[in-house]
């Protein structure tokens, strides 16, 4: 077999026609536009709080976008606002497995994580040990999602808020001189396929106005 014809039944192998794809498409502006990085707050969720369903202990609640629906949530205590930090999210990482000896190794899974850093604290109760303990100790039992410092919303879909999550790392950091305020460190990571897609919802964080801590 000539080497051009080996080729072109090459790429028949790794791509039939029923299987093609047409490429994404990108709209060209006149100006480039960016978004503003950082992490500003992460959200719990209890496990069975879900958007347009009924929840138990709160009713029937609204659409995701609606702020009125976080309030909803808020109020019945199945949505958490952390403490004011500085969080990141780095690259996701990819699991991959050979499934063809014909073709290139296949995506079969993907972690993402979040690292967050908070020195917001209670000198008035002391509470703030008792939320991060909290988290600490009961964290398999929420699923988590965050706000960029963009305002938008990060999380898992229009009705399912929240990634069930791994708490990878959690504690409390004392430096060994007062010139710098202690903090909370945590680490967290959960498994998704895609990236994690920005939701606009209008005045989001008028919903926590009475529960932001910063």
């Amino acid at each position: 077999m000539k080497k051009s014809a080996f080729l072109n039944s090459l790429v028949l192998i790794l791509c039939a026609t029923a299987c093609a794809e047409d490429p994404p498409q990108f709209a060209v502006d006149c100006e480039i536009q960016t978004r503003e990085s950082g992490i500003s707050h992460f959200v719990l969720f209890a496990c069975d709080f879900s958007f347009d369903a009924a929840v138990t202990g709160c009713g029937t609640v609204g659409a995701i976008t609606d702020y009125t629906s976080w309030e909803q949530g808020i109020a019945c205590g199945k949505i958490s606002l952390s403490p004011e930090g500085y969080g990141a999210k780095p690259l996701s990482t990819f699991t991959t497995e050979r499934i063809s000896a014909c073709k290139p190794e296949q995506i079969i899974g993907e972690t993402h994580a979040m690292n967050f850093i908070s020195k917001a604290v209670d000198n008035t109760n002391l509470t703030d040990c008792t939320y991060w303990n909290s988290l600490r100790s009961n964290w398999s039992k929420y699923t988590i999602g965050y706000i960029g410092c963009d305002g938008l919303w990060y999380g898992k879909s229009s009705t399912e808020p929240g990634f069930a999550f791994t708490l990878a790392g959690l504690g409390s950091v004392k430096e060994d001189n007062n010139d710098v305020a202690d903090r909370y460190e945590a680490n967290f990571t959960w498994k998704h396929s895609g990236l994690v897609c920005p939701i606009n919802i209008p005045n989001l964080m008028d919903a926590f106005k009475t529960e932001v801590v910063s």
